[in-house]
């Protein structure tokens, strides 16, 4: 009942001043339109853009002396700040294209402090930007000093997807200031990756940049694959850096880097320092287990060289280490290794083969490689090629042949590789000898391996004849009891395409010497014996050839004896023929009393002329199955096997 009484009296009141103070009433209308008024106008401009005078004047306030700022799609919020939907910056007299342009930006605004805009950004986020690298022509003035940037104090920045200078990252933040004409960002965290990409790339570091001396320090750290970073490195005139750095893959796990960059052309400062820890790596398409390499490239005028340090490569083999020097204005690298990986990886992974399996030789581990030199890297400079060092093996084959403990010193150069004082087992007896290579050098192709020529001079001492046997296609030994020695001597020369045919083009000379052997024990001369004890009955207690000396003149497709002779001391053989390289011998035999070394031996050869004829035998067919014969000799075994 209070209640009603005390709302009539109030009532009753207001009606009573309205009455005697109309104006009022007038006032209070007012300011209710006016409110009502305010609210529509913020509502128009949240609903839709600020006026254009507003924008021309946000522009104006942001541009400098230096830059043209042009803002599209601006509203402002009364609790988020203002936004835009493009900002894009012109530096002035170059207005081709905007050297940043920045979509969906939002400033975060202390709407109650004073100065500029730029004073009442609290934060800043960011769509998409885009940095480019381009030439400001700043006019200097003598009036007074020019604005080039805005000032801005310290500020969180965040941007969901970024081109800096190609760098492509897709989440990055930071803490952003400007000042005079340096901007700088603390606090870089950087993720470069996609979201199907299976490994992480993410970078943390700190940045600086002065606009009007383009002038860049950097320094950072994180995971980066070499191809993201390969279009930066292009906008800051690192091209002969990146051909090289294309050889490099990282299948799996990304890198860890740190890297340093500074760089002031205006001050001749050109300065890369990059330290690289990678698991399982590609270089030239040769796989390691891990690289771990210190990498500088430097230059006055440009980036013209680049130094790799500490370079430490493995694979399951083994280890690389050692140290490269790219000269870049004259492509050329200069290198140092230590190498105890395979030498087709080796010579593959520092440019001198395409491809591994162009390496003609076999070789067995372990291998020691050492060896400096320079290499062309470049078709025009590929004759600068010239690499000194050793090499040491446990073996190396050849074609089938092996070469046991072998070691040589090792030239190369744009005409021949030579491999000098080699050193090596073969058969089981000390070899010794040199190798000439000579590659072909295709103009404006560089150095092709298609075809090569292969050119040695060899020297054998005491080999153990039964391992000759062994390894060749003269047929399993009936018995392992096969004695005696092999010396030889001689040269070889083929070229090498990778065909099957490469030793249909061989030329060289031969020297047999066998010394100390039951040579009728060999399974090539079987057929020779059986002959021989069919038709001379007990000839097997005095058939003990022991020595037989052969030269071997090879050309067009066949090894040419010229001069065979075996020495026993109750028969000796005398001969020639030719063997093609398909194993097929084709000989005749003539079998003498006594050894034709002793007098006695030469003159029973003389009073015996005439009957010499009866003991002319003939070898011919494939070795392993050789088929010996006699027109004259009786017996059902004139043709044996």
């Amino acid at each position: 009942m209070y209640r009603r009484q005390f709302k009539h009296h109030l009532w009753s009141g207001y009606k009573i001043y309205m009455r005697n103070f109309p104006h009022i009433k007038l006032a209070i209308s007012v300011v209710a339109v006016v409110f009502v008024l305010f609210i529509l106008f913020i509502l128009r401009i949240l609903a839709h853009e600020v006026p254009q005078t507003w924008v021309e004047k946000l522009e104006d306030e942001l541009s400098t002396d230096a830059f043209y700022v042009e803002l599209n799609g601006v509203s402002i919020s009364l609790t988020r700040g203002i936004s835009f939907n493009n900002i894009a910056v012109y530096p002035k007299r170059v207005v081709e294209q905007p050297i940043a342009i920045a979509s969906q930006v939002h400033f975060d605004l202390e709407l109650f402090a004073r100065g500029s805009l730029l004073n009442r950004i609290k934060s800043i986020k960011i769509d998409k930007f885009k940095l480019s690298r381009q030439d400001i022509a700043i006019e200097e003035s003598s009036e007074e000093e020019i604005t080039v940037l805005p000032q801005l104090a310290p500020v969180s920045i965040y941007c969901r997807r970024a081109d800096i200078f190609g760098l492509l990252a897709n989440e990055i933040s930071a803490e952003i200031a400007i000042k005079n004409t340096t901007i700088t960002c603390n606090e870089i965290k950087l993720s470069l990756t996609e979201p199907n990409e299976r490994y992480q790339q993410e970078a943390s570091g700190f940045v600086s940049y002065d606009i009007l001396k383009n002038k860049l320090d950097f320094y950072g750290d994180g995971q980066l694959k070499v191809e993201s970073v390969i279009p930066m490195f292009d906008k800051l005139g690192l091209n002969g850096l990146n051909r090289e750095l294309e050889k490099i893959e990282f299948p799996d796990v990304s890198p860890n880097i740190n890297a340093h960059i500074r760089y002031s052309p205006s001050e001749s400062v050109y300065s890369l320092d990059l330290h690289v820890d990678a698991a399982h790596t590609m270089y030239n398409g040769v796989d390691f287990n891990s690289v771990m390499l210190y990498l500088k490239a430097h230059g006055t005028n440009d980036w013209s060289n680049v130094d790799i340090n500490s370079l430490v490569g493995r694979r399951p083999e083994g280890h690389l280490s050692g140290s490269l020097l790219i000269d870049l204005d004259k492509n050329l690298l200069y290198f140092n290794a230590d190498s105890h990986i395979r030498p087709s990886h080796l010579l593959t992974a520092i440019g001198i083969l395409d491809e591994i399996e162009q390496f003609p030789l076999e070789v067995e581990l372990p291998c020691t490689m050492r060896a400096s030199g320079a290499v062309g890297i470049s078709n025009e400079t590929a004759p600068a090629l010239k690499i000194n060092g050793n090499v040491e093996a446990h073996s190396i084959s050849f074609n089938g042949t092996m070469f046991e403990n072998a070691s040589a010193k090792v030239d190369m150069n744009y005409e021949s590789w030579d491999a000098k004082e080699l050193e090596a087992e073969l058969y089981n007896g000390p070899l010794d000898g040199k190798i000439v290579i000579t590659p072909k050098y295709v103009p404006n192709e560089g150095l092709s391996l298609e075809n090569v020529n292969f050119a040695a001079d060899f020297n054998v001492v005491n080999a153990m004849l039964d391992s000759v046997i062994k390894s060749s296609n003269l047929g399993s030994p009936e018995t392992d009891d096969i004695s005696g020695f092999v010396n030889f001597n001689g040269y070889v020369n083929f070229d090498i395409s990778g065909s099957k045919d490469d030793l249909k083009t061989m030329v060289g000379a031969v020297k047999l010497d066998v010394q100390e052997a039951n040579l009728y024990r060999i399974p090539l001369f079987a057929g020779f014996t059986d002959i021989l004890l069919n038709n001379v009955p007990g000839l097997d207690f005095v058939l003990t050839q022991n020595s037989l000396k052969a030269e071997l003149d090879i050309r067009d497709e066949y090894a040419y004896i010229d001069s065979i002779k075996i020495v026993g001391p109750a028969l000796s053989l005398t001969g020639a023929g030719k063997l093609d390289f398909n194993g097929n011998l084709n000989a005749k035999i003539m079998v003498s009393l006594l050894n034709q070394d002793t007098w006695v031996g030469k003159g029973l050869q003389l009073l015996l002329f005439p009957l010499s004829k009866i003991f002319e035998l003939k070898a011919e067919g494939p070795i392993e199955d050789l088929e010996w014969s006699s027109s004259t000799l009786s017996g059902n075994s004139n043709t044996t096997k």
